[in-house]
């Protein structure tokens, strides 16, 4: 009799872990997803098949996609660890 009440109280909590677990792995795999965007994007840019989208004053627009790219693998690494 005990032992089923700790158990109802510790089911919404693993549930809640389960959910943050999962909207982690979903954060993870949708900022990898995107740095693979943007690294493709890179070369293609490099040779003008497609324009480079974003642009900033003073700086070149190479740079600003390549730390897009990698800015996004450091969010999908930060997500990735603890799972």
């Amino acid at each position: 009799m005990f032992s089923s009440s700790i158990q109802n109280k510790e089911q919404p909590c693993n549930t809640l872990i389960q959910q943050s677990r999962r909207l982690r792995r979903g954060t993870a795999v949708g900022m990898f997803l995107l740095a693979l965007l943007f690294t493709a994007w890179l070369p293609l840019g490099l040779l003008n098949i497609l324009p480079f989208v974003f642009e900033w004053p003073g700086e070149s627009s190479l740079r600003l996609h390549a730390a897009a790219a990698v800015g996004c693998l450091m969010l999908a690494a930060l997500a990735y660890s603890e799972l």
